[in-house]
């Protein structure tokens, strides 16, 4: 099941990005970290959390960062 939402999460923040739509693909972004740490993929969940952190910082929407955030904490005391 995790690789049909990676999938799936994928594939959302790519439209969400053709469409200039910054906010909800930083927000598809943060949901594709959760499904990859759940997953066993630290590394990647740190990535996508990072840039999907990025991506709502150039937004101004630093309310949005805080589940960017939690997912790189998660990630710091899991591995």
């Amino acid at each position: 099941m995790p690789k049909d939402g990676i999938k799936q999460a994928k594939e959302a923040s790519g439209i969400f990005e053709q469409a200039g739509d910054t906010a909800n693909q930083a927000v598809c972004s943060t949901r594709l970290a959760w499904v990859l740490y759940d997953d066993g993929q630290p590394d990647a969940a740190e990535e996508v959390a990072s840039r999907a952190i990025c991506l709502i910082l150039e937004k101004g929407e630093p309310f949005l960062a805080c589940d960017g955030h939690h997912v790189l904490g998660s990630t710091c005391l899991r591995w």
